[in-house]
C-alpha cells in the first residue's frame, strides 16, 4: 500500500503519485489542466484530498486567473483546498526560479515535510503555452516576435 512520508520515518519524502495531462494545444483553461493532473495524482497515490496538507506550485508563462503574485494560493483556491474543512491550515509556497523551479519546488516540499510536519505536499509545475500564439508566449517571456 502506498503512503506519504510520515508513513516512512527514515525518508524525508517520498513521491506517492503522479498526473498529467495530454500535451499540445489543449484548448482548455490551465485551472482545469491542474485540476486533471492533480486528482490523477492522488488517485496514483491512492489518497483522499484531505491528506494534502500543503502546495508548492510554480508560476505559469500562460494566464493562471490573472493572479501571478501568489499562483499556489490561486491553485489552491481553484483545487478546493482551502475552502474544504480545514482548509486555512494549508500551506501554499510559490516558487519561482526559472528553469531550476521544479528541483526548487521539490526542495521546497522535502523541507515542509521535514520541518512542518505535513505529512503530504503536492508540488504542482503547470502550463499551457502549446495553446498560446507564439507571438503572445514570446511577449510574456520577454522575447522577441520576431516582427522588427
Amino acid at each position: 500500500e502506498r503512503g506519504c512520508a510520515m508513513d516512512i520515518p527514515q525518508c524525508d519524502g517520498l513521491i506517492c503519485g503522479r498526473g498529467a495531462t495530454k500535451l499540445g494545444k489543449l484548448n482548455r483553461p490551465l485551472p482545469d489542466l491542474i485540476e486533471e493532473a492533480f486528482r490523477q495524482a492522488l488517485a496514483d497515490a491512492s489518497l483522499p484530498e484531505e491528506s494534502v496538507k500543503g502546495l508548492v506550485a510554480m508560476p505559469a508563462v500562460a494566464d493562471l486567473g490573472q493572479l501571478s503574485l501568489m499562483p499556489a494560493h490561486q491553485m489552491a483556491m481553484d483545487l478546493g483546498l482551502l475552502t474544504r474543512p480545514g482548509g486555512q491550515d494549508m500551506v501554499c509556497r510559490t516558487v519561482d526560479c526559472g528553469g531550476a523551479s521544479p528541483v526548487v519546488a521539490l526542495r521546497e516540499a522535502c523541507q515542509l515535510l521535514r520541518d512542518e510536519g505535513l505529512g503530504c505536499v503536492a508540488v504542482v509545475g503547470a502550463d499551457a503555452v502549446g495553446s498560446m500564439p507564439t507571438k503572445e508566449f514570446l511577449r510574456r517571456v520577454g522575447g522577441s516576435s520576431g516582427d522588427q
